[in-house]
């Protein structure tokens, strides 16, 4: 599944950072700084399958050796507080090639950056994530200043505007769905956020290295806030499924469950929440049950609505519920809203909008029959994702009582589960 991810930010000396430092771990090189008389080298870092300096228009080619171009930059920097670089970080689609990977990665910084006067230094990263998957990306430091040959001049603050990062981020989206396009990938990727694509679904944030004081408990709020975010995505998910359609149907034509999986791990919290979101997804978008999980949820949904029409032919005759029947009806309600919190208001309100999820419930059985009414809560909650309706419910053997779990007696046009 291709990711959409560019982000930029400043390299200061206000924040630790030094400009070779930095050059040297991204391009896993070793660099002397001639400044402070000290070596940075980080040659046993692994991943870096490509590094390039790129030269506008009019600049020296003395530049393109690395130790000198970001010497001169520390030299040129004379304040403590100085904005040594820009640093823009995007991910590559995973779906490509490395050599492709590189191609485009090249051709989006010759076409925004070099193009406008800047001294570009891009190293393409191909890391490999604990979980297998392919994380491939690029970190490109820019020079903050004009270049005349060898010499550089005043800072350009036109590239500092907000409005020029926003366009930065569209026109990396529109190149390299034009290459996914070209390569024949059913991918794409979108630049815009949740919010902006109508999707209520919270960005999350990622887990990056801490710099400063305090790192150990500045990376558990990291870690925490980016938890919470994930707990709360996951219980969109559980109340509307439908959400995981809308976002990938945006960037892909043909979904396969390891897509599924990515997502569905992306967006909760923990293996718990995780298997129980995953085997909601299977059963409510048409796809066979595999997991666990999934297979848990279609014979809780066969009891429950087995439960349901054996209550419902004591109603259908004016008898009142046992008792029993009754407690055992409660239960199987309560063993599905663990599963699936809301199933049962919202399956209520799936068969006042479709009488025929009635005659269905009574006519079929086993994995058809949860099937068919897990997939109609879903449907339900595509249509109405915030709607939780309370009801009262006919008398059983205890008048003073309702119960939201019994059918009501025949004739009546709302029928509660």
């Amino acid at each position: 599944m291709a990711l959409y991810h560019l982000h930029a930010k400043i390299l200061s000396r206000s924040h630790g950072r030094n400009a070779l430092a930095s050059a040297a771990y991204r391009s896993a090189s070793r660099l002397h700084d001639s400044l402070r008389t000290r070596r940075h080298a980080f040659t046993k870092k692994t991943g870096v399958i490509h590094s390039q300096i790129l030269l506008p228009t009019g600049a020296s080619e003395v530049f393109l050796d690395r130790s000198t171009l970001w010497n001169e930059v520390e030299r040129v920097e004379k304040r403590k507080d100085a904005q040594l670089a820009r640093e823009v970080e995007f991910a590559l689609p995973c779906e490509l090639k490395p050599v492709q990977a590189i191609g485009l990665a090249r051709d989006f910084v010759r076409q925004q950056f070099v193009s406008r006067g800047m001294i570009a230094d891009l190293n393409v990263h191909w890391d490999i994530a604990r979980n297998g998957q392919k994380k491939p990306h690029a970190h490109v430091m820019l020079t903050m200043r004009h270049v005349d040959h060898s010499v550089f001049g005043q800072k350009n603050r036109a590239w500092n505007a907000k409005s020029l990062l926003l366009f930065w981020r569209q026109a990396w989206a529109d190149l390299a769905n034009e290459r996914l396009a070209t390569f024949g990938i059913d991918r794409r990727i979108d630049h815009r956020s949740y919010a902006a694509r109508c999707i209520p679904l919270e960005p999350q944030s990622k887990i990056g290295p801490v710099d400063g004081p305090f790192r150990a408990s500045r990376r558990q709020r990291q870690i925490k806030a980016h938890q919470a975010i994930a707990d709360r995505n996951g219980r969109r998910l559980l109340q509307n499924p439908h959400l995981v359609r809308k976002v990938l149907s945006q960037e892909q034509q043909r979904v396969t469950r390891q897509d599924l999986a990515r997502f569905v791990s992306r967006h909760t919290n923990g293996a718990e929440q995780f298997g129980q979101v995953f085997g909601v997804l299977e059963v409510t978008l048409g796809a066979p049950p595999t997991t666990p999980d999934a297979h848990r949820l279609v014979h809780v949904m066969d009891a429950y609505a087995r439960a349901w029409v054996e209550a419902a032919a004591y109603a259908a005759h004016g008898a009142p519920v046992p008792l029993r029947q009754a407690d055992h009806l409660r239960h199987q309600g309560k063993a599905l809203e663990n599963l699936w919190p809301n199933a049962r208001q919202t399956l209520d309100r799936a068969m006042g909008a479709n009488p025929d999820l009635m005659d269905k419930m009574q006519q079929t059985r086993g994995t058809d029959r949860a099937l068919i009414l897990l997939r109609a809560i879903a449907l339900q909650r595509q249509k109405d994702p915030f709607g939780v309706q309370k009801s009262s419910h006919p008398q059983h053997n205890h008048p003073e009582e309702t119960d939201p779990d019994l059918p009501p007696p025949e004739g009546e046009n709302s029928w509660h589960l």
